[in-house]
Protein backbone atom coordinates (compact mmCIF):
# COMPACT_ATOMS: atom_id res chain seq x y z
CA UNK A 1 0.00 0.00 0.00
CA UNK A 2 2.60 2.12 0.84
CA UNK A 3 4.46 1.54 -2.57
CA UNK A 4 1.02 1.91 -4.63
CA UNK A 5 0.90 5.56 -2.67
CA UNK A 6 4.17 6.94 -3.48
CA UNK A 7 3.72 5.76 -7.28
CA UNK A 8 -0.22 8.01 -6.98
CA UNK A 9 2.10 10.42 -5.33
CA UNK A 10 4.46 10.71 -8.25
CA UNK A 11 1.74 10.84 -10.97
CA UNK A 12 -0.16 13.58 -9.60
CA UNK A 13 2.87 15.83 -9.14
CA UNK A 14 3.61 14.91 -13.03
CA UNK A 15 0.39 16.31 -14.10
CA UNK A 16 0.14 19.24 -11.51
CA UNK A 17 3.65 20.44 -13.06
CA UNK A 18 2.45 19.75 -17.11
CA UNK A 19 -0.07 21.92 -15.95
CA UNK A 20 1.43 24.73 -14.36
CA UNK A 21 3.70 24.83 -17.51
CA UNK A 22 0.94 25.32 -19.59
CA UNK A 23 -0.80 27.90 -17.48
CA UNK A 24 2.50 29.88 -17.32
CA UNK A 25 3.38 29.49 -20.91
CA UNK A 26 -0.56 30.96 -21.01
CA UNK A 27 -1.45 27.90 -23.65
CA UNK A 28 -5.10 27.53 -23.48
CA UNK A 29 -5.35 24.44 -25.75
CA UNK A 30 -2.58 22.88 -23.44
CA UNK A 31 -3.96 23.59 -20.08
CA UNK A 32 -7.25 22.41 -21.26
CA UNK A 33 -5.88 19.25 -21.95
CA UNK A 34 -3.48 19.30 -18.65
CA UNK A 35 -6.23 19.66 -16.70
CA UNK A 36 -8.78 16.60 -18.35
CA UNK A 37 -5.91 14.58 -17.79
CA UNK A 38 -5.39 15.47 -14.37
CA UNK A 39 -9.43 15.17 -13.64
CA UNK A 40 -9.03 11.38 -15.29
CA UNK A 41 -6.57 10.34 -13.42
CA UNK A 42 -8.08 11.65 -9.67
CA UNK A 43 -11.25 9.89 -10.84
CA UNK A 44 -8.89 6.73 -11.68
CA UNK A 45 -7.41 7.01 -8.33
CA UNK A 46 -10.62 7.41 -6.47
CA UNK A 47 -12.65 4.36 -8.16
CA UNK A 48 -9.29 2.51 -7.70
CA UNK A 49 -9.49 3.01 -3.60
CA UNK A 50 -13.26 3.10 -3.63
CA UNK A 51 -13.75 -0.71 -5.19
CA UNK A 52 -10.17 -2.53 -5.28
CA UNK A 53 -9.73 -5.80 -2.85
CA UNK A 54 -8.73 -3.56 -0.05
CA UNK A 55 -10.76 -0.04 -0.24
CA UNK A 56 -10.11 3.07 1.19
CA UNK A 57 -13.10 5.32 1.29
CA UNK A 58 -10.80 8.53 2.81
CA UNK A 59 -8.81 8.39 0.39
CA UNK A 60 -11.19 7.96 -2.56
CA UNK A 61 -13.56 10.81 -1.39
CA UNK A 62 -10.12 12.73 -1.34
CA UNK A 63 -9.54 11.79 -5.07
CA UNK A 64 -13.31 12.38 -5.83
CA UNK A 65 -13.59 15.43 -4.42
CA UNK A 66 -10.38 16.90 -6.15
CA UNK A 67 -12.09 15.85 -9.42
CA UNK A 68 -15.08 17.86 -8.64
CA UNK A 69 -13.58 21.07 -7.77
CA UNK A 70 -11.82 21.01 -10.96
CA UNK A 71 -14.81 19.81 -12.92
CA UNK A 72 -18.05 20.49 -11.31
CA UNK A 73 -19.93 18.21 -14.02
CA UNK A 74 -18.20 15.33 -14.00
CA UNK A 75 -20.80 12.64 -14.02
CA UNK A 76 -18.55 9.78 -13.04
CA UNK A 77 -16.82 11.91 -10.21
CA UNK A 78 -20.09 13.00 -8.50
CA UNK A 79 -21.50 9.69 -9.36
CA UNK A 80 -18.31 7.96 -6.96
CA UNK A 81 -18.55 10.63 -4.77
CA UNK A 82 -22.39 10.74 -4.06
CA UNK A 83 -22.40 6.20 -3.33
CA UNK A 84 -19.02 7.46 -0.59
CA UNK A 85 -21.41 10.41 0.85
CA UNK A 86 -24.50 7.59 1.01
CA UNK A 87 -22.37 4.91 3.01
CA UNK A 88 -21.34 7.70 5.58
CA UNK A 89 -25.24 8.55 6.00
CA UNK A 90 -24.65 12.47 4.26
CA UNK A 91 -28.10 12.16 2.20
CA UNK A 92 -28.56 15.28 1.54
CA UNK A 93 -25.20 16.19 -0.25
CA UNK A 94 -25.34 12.76 -1.66
CA UNK A 95 -28.43 13.87 -3.36
CA UNK A 96 -26.62 17.13 -4.31
CA UNK A 97 -23.86 15.09 -6.56
CA UNK A 98 -26.28 12.78 -7.34
CA UNK A 99 -28.43 15.04 -9.19
CA UNK A 100 -24.97 16.62 -10.59
CA UNK A 101 -23.96 12.78 -11.77
CA UNK A 102 -27.81 12.58 -13.84
CA UNK A 103 -27.41 16.16 -15.33
CA UNK A 104 -24.16 15.31 -16.64
CA UNK A 105 -21.46 17.79 -18.65
CA UNK A 106 -22.02 18.51 -22.28
CA UNK A 107 -19.40 15.68 -23.49
CA UNK A 108 -19.92 13.26 -21.06
CA UNK A 109 -22.84 10.97 -18.72
CA UNK A 110 -23.63 8.28 -17.13
CA UNK A 111 -24.56 5.04 -18.80
CA UNK A 112 -27.69 3.22 -18.68
CA UNK A 113 -27.47 0.92 -15.15
CA UNK A 114 -25.62 4.05 -13.65
CA UNK A 115 -28.61 6.55 -14.26
CA UNK A 116 -30.73 3.67 -13.01
CA UNK A 117 -28.85 3.46 -9.66
CA UNK A 118 -28.32 7.36 -8.90
CA UNK A 119 -32.17 7.14 -9.63
CA UNK A 120 -32.61 4.46 -6.79
CA UNK A 121 -30.02 5.89 -4.92
CA UNK A 122 -31.88 9.30 -4.63
CA UNK A 123 -35.14 7.92 -3.53
CA UNK A 124 -33.57 6.25 -0.66
CA UNK A 125 -31.58 9.61 -0.39
CA UNK A 126 -35.36 11.29 0.37
CA UNK A 127 -36.67 8.20 2.17
CA UNK A 128 -33.76 8.80 4.87
CA UNK A 129 -33.77 12.09 4.72
CA UNK A 130 -37.71 12.86 5.56
CA UNK A 131 -37.00 10.07 8.27
CA UNK A 132 -34.82 12.19 9.65
CA UNK A 133 -37.09 15.32 9.51
CA UNK A 134 -39.83 13.19 11.21
CA UNK A 135 -37.69 12.44 13.81
CA UNK A 136 -36.44 16.09 14.28
CA UNK A 137 -40.62 17.00 14.11
CA UNK A 138 -41.29 14.34 17.19
CA UNK A 139 -38.03 15.88 19.24
CA UNK A 140 -39.91 19.31 18.73
CA UNK A 141 -43.24 18.10 19.82
CA UNK A 142 -42.08 17.95 23.16
CA UNK A 143 -39.52 21.20 23.58
CA UNK A 144 -42.22 23.89 24.59
CA UNK A 145 -39.69 26.54 23.54
CA UNK A 146 -40.51 26.09 19.75
CA UNK A 147 -43.82 27.78 18.47
CA UNK A 148 -45.17 25.70 15.37
CA UNK A 149 -48.41 25.58 13.43
CA UNK A 150 -49.39 22.05 14.38
CA UNK A 151 -52.23 21.87 11.89
CA UNK A 152 -50.04 22.60 9.02
CA UNK A 153 -47.17 20.58 10.36
CA UNK A 154 -49.14 17.48 10.89
CA UNK A 155 -50.88 17.50 7.50
CA UNK A 156 -47.18 17.28 5.73
CA UNK A 157 -46.42 15.07 8.31
CA UNK A 158 -48.88 12.90 6.73
CA UNK A 159 -48.09 13.17 3.29
CA UNK A 160 -44.60 12.32 4.71
CA UNK A 161 -45.41 8.95 6.43
CA UNK A 162 -47.41 8.02 3.03
CA UNK A 163 -44.99 8.30 0.40
CA UNK A 164 -42.21 6.46 2.61
CA UNK A 165 -44.64 3.98 2.62
CA UNK A 166 -45.26 3.81 -0.45
CA UNK A 167 -41.73 3.98 -1.65
CA UNK A 168 -41.18 0.93 0.77
CA UNK A 169 -43.60 -1.09 -0.87
CA UNK A 170 -43.44 -0.77 -4.14
CA UNK A 171 -39.65 -0.30 -4.66
CA UNK A 172 -37.45 -2.14 -2.14
CA UNK A 173 -36.21 -4.40 -3.98
CA UNK A 174 -34.95 -5.22 -7.50
CA UNK A 175 -35.62 -8.53 -9.82
CA UNK A 176 -33.49 -8.55 -12.74
CA UNK A 177 -34.38 -11.80 -15.26
CA UNK A 178 -34.23 -12.19 -18.91
CA UNK A 179 -32.14 -8.69 -19.38
CA UNK A 180 -35.29 -7.28 -17.86
CA UNK A 181 -35.30 -5.30 -14.53
CA UNK A 182 -38.57 -4.63 -12.07
CA UNK A 183 -38.91 -3.01 -8.83
CA UNK A 184 -41.09 -5.72 -6.19
CA UNK A 185 -41.64 -6.13 -2.92
CA UNK A 186 -40.91 -7.92 0.37
CA UNK A 187 -43.90 -10.27 -0.51
CA UNK A 188 -43.26 -10.66 -4.24
CA UNK A 189 -39.77 -11.43 -2.85
CA UNK A 190 -41.17 -14.10 -0.76
CA UNK A 191 -43.54 -15.26 -3.19
CA UNK A 192 -40.72 -16.09 -5.64
CA UNK A 193 -38.43 -17.63 -3.26
CA UNK A 194 -41.27 -20.45 -2.05
CA UNK A 195 -42.49 -21.00 -5.67
CA UNK A 196 -39.36 -21.74 -6.79
CA UNK A 197 -39.82 -25.83 -6.91
CA UNK A 198 -39.65 -26.49 -10.41
CA UNK A 199 -35.53 -27.01 -10.69
CA UNK A 200 -35.41 -24.81 -13.84
CA UNK A 201 -34.33 -21.68 -12.29
CA UNK A 202 -31.28 -20.74 -10.55
CA UNK A 203 -32.22 -17.45 -8.11
CA UNK A 204 -29.46 -15.64 -6.56
CA UNK A 205 -31.08 -13.30 -3.67
CA UNK A 206 -29.43 -10.24 -1.69
CA UNK A 207 -30.98 -9.39 1.42
CA UNK A 208 -29.93 -7.66 4.60
CA UNK A 209 -28.09 -11.37 6.03
CA UNK A 210 -25.81 -11.92 2.59
CA UNK A 211 -26.91 -13.37 -0.90
CA UNK A 212 -28.28 -16.84 -0.58
CA UNK A 213 -28.33 -18.98 -4.06
CA UNK A 214 -31.52 -21.01 -4.49
CA UNK A 215 -32.32 -23.93 -6.86
CA UNK A 216 -35.66 -26.28 -6.63
CA UNK A 217 -36.23 -28.21 -3.28
CA UNK A 218 -32.58 -27.92 -2.15
CA UNK A 219 -31.70 -25.61 0.96
CA UNK A 220 -30.34 -21.87 0.12
CA UNK A 221 -26.64 -21.98 -0.04
CA UNK A 222 -25.04 -18.86 1.58
CA UNK A 223 -22.21 -17.39 -0.85
CA UNK A 224 -19.70 -15.16 0.42
CA UNK A 225 -18.48 -12.21 -1.76
CA UNK A 226 -15.80 -13.48 -3.79
CA UNK A 227 -18.13 -16.68 -4.83
CA UNK A 228 -21.09 -14.62 -5.17
CA UNK A 229 -19.25 -12.60 -7.66
CA UNK A 230 -17.97 -15.63 -9.52
CA UNK A 231 -20.68 -17.21 -9.89
CA UNK A 232 -22.83 -13.96 -11.49
CA UNK A 233 -20.88 -13.49 -13.57
CA UNK A 234 -20.86 -16.94 -14.77
CA UNK A 235 -25.11 -17.30 -14.74
CA UNK A 236 -25.59 -13.18 -16.17
CA UNK A 237 -23.47 -14.75 -18.89
CA UNK A 238 -26.06 -17.05 -19.74
CA UNK A 239 -25.21 -19.93 -22.76
CA UNK A 240 -22.28 -17.64 -23.15
CA UNK A 241 -19.21 -19.48 -21.78
CA UNK A 242 -16.71 -17.74 -19.56
CA UNK A 243 -12.94 -18.95 -19.09
CA UNK A 244 -10.97 -17.99 -16.26
CA UNK A 245 -9.49 -14.92 -18.20
CA UNK A 246 -13.33 -13.72 -18.82
CA UNK A 247 -14.02 -13.80 -15.26
CA UNK A 248 -10.80 -12.08 -14.13
CA UNK A 249 -12.03 -9.78 -17.02
CA UNK A 250 -15.14 -8.68 -15.72
CA UNK A 251 -13.70 -8.22 -11.87
CA UNK A 252 -11.70 -5.64 -13.76
CA UNK A 253 -14.02 -3.81 -16.03
CA UNK A 254 -16.98 -3.96 -13.27
CA UNK A 255 -15.29 -3.81 -9.75
CA UNK A 256 -12.26 -1.96 -10.76
CA UNK A 257 -9.91 -5.01 -9.18
CA UNK A 258 -8.14 -7.52 -10.23
CA UNK A 259 -8.58 -11.50 -8.93
CA UNK A 260 -5.42 -13.66 -8.73
CA UNK A 261 -5.95 -16.65 -10.70
CA UNK A 262 -5.39 -18.99 -7.51
CA UNK A 263 -7.98 -17.81 -5.92
CA UNK A 264 -10.25 -17.83 -9.06
CA UNK A 265 -9.39 -21.53 -9.37
CA UNK A 266 -10.23 -22.30 -5.21
CA UNK A 267 -13.17 -20.37 -4.98
CA UNK A 268 -14.73 -22.63 -8.02
CA UNK A 269 -13.42 -25.67 -6.21
CA UNK A 270 -14.88 -25.18 -2.91
CA UNK A 271 -18.75 -24.00 -4.70
CA UNK A 272 -18.47 -27.47 -6.29
CA UNK A 273 -17.86 -28.92 -3.19
CA UNK A 274 -20.15 -26.79 -1.29
CA UNK A 275 -23.32 -26.61 -3.49
CA UNK A 276 -24.73 -30.16 -4.05
CA UNK A 277 -26.68 -29.12 -7.74
CA UNK A 278 -23.54 -27.33 -9.15
CA UNK A 279 -23.40 -29.82 -12.04
CA UNK A 280 -27.58 -29.29 -12.37
CA UNK A 281 -27.18 -25.58 -13.25
CA UNK A 282 -23.30 -24.75 -14.43
CA UNK A 283 -22.13 -26.60 -17.27
CA UNK A 284 -18.43 -27.27 -18.10
CA UNK A 285 -17.34 -27.16 -21.44
CA UNK A 286 -13.89 -26.54 -23.40
CA UNK A 287 -13.34 -23.65 -26.10
CA UNK A 288 -10.56 -23.37 -28.39
CA UNK A 289 -8.18 -20.61 -27.77
CA UNK A 290 -7.54 -18.86 -31.01
CA UNK A 291 -3.89 -17.67 -30.13
CA UNK A 292 -2.73 -20.84 -28.82
CA UNK A 293 -4.89 -23.33 -30.50
CA UNK A 294 -5.25 -25.18 -27.52
CA UNK A 295 -8.51 -25.89 -25.60
CA UNK A 296 -9.51 -24.19 -22.47
CA UNK A 297 -12.19 -24.85 -19.51
CA UNK A 298 -15.29 -22.92 -19.44
CA UNK A 299 -18.05 -22.85 -17.48
CA UNK A 300 -22.00 -21.65 -18.24
CA UNK A 301 -25.53 -21.49 -17.42
CA UNK A 302 -26.87 -25.21 -17.83
CA UNK A 303 -29.21 -26.20 -20.97
CA UNK A 304 -32.92 -25.62 -19.43
CA UNK A 305 -32.20 -23.37 -16.59
CA UNK A 306 -33.09 -19.43 -15.93
CA UNK A 307 -31.20 -16.76 -13.87
CA UNK A 308 -32.82 -14.58 -11.81
CA UNK A 309 -31.09 -11.62 -9.77
CA UNK A 310 -32.86 -10.25 -6.74
CA UNK A 311 -31.21 -7.69 -4.57
CA UNK A 312 -32.39 -4.36 -2.36
CA UNK A 313 -32.78 -1.17 -4.48
CA UNK A 314 -29.53 0.59 -3.14
CA UNK A 315 -27.49 -2.82 -3.82
CA UNK A 316 -24.75 -2.48 -6.74
CA UNK A 317 -24.15 -5.30 -8.87
CA UNK A 318 -20.90 -6.11 -9.98
CA UNK A 319 -21.18 -4.91 -13.27
CA UNK A 320 -22.84 -1.68 -12.30
CA UNK A 321 -19.89 -0.68 -10.04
Amino acid sequence: MEHELLWIYEEEKKMKAKLREAKDRRDREAVEFAQKALITLYVRFGEHFKMNAEPDPIVAERYLKAAVILQKDHPVANYRLAHLLYRKKMYTDALFHFERALAGSDSEGLNESQEMIANMFMANCGIFIARQALTELEASNENPYIDFDEKLVGRYRGEMLEAIGEMFDNRFYRKIADEKEEFISDEKVQLILENNWDAKQVVLCSMDDGVHLYFGKHQPISLEPTAFRILYFTLKAGGRPLTGEDIEDRFFEGLGQEIDPDLLRQTINRMQRRIPFWDKIIETVHVRNPDTNRDRRARKLAEGIGFCMICRAGDILPEEG
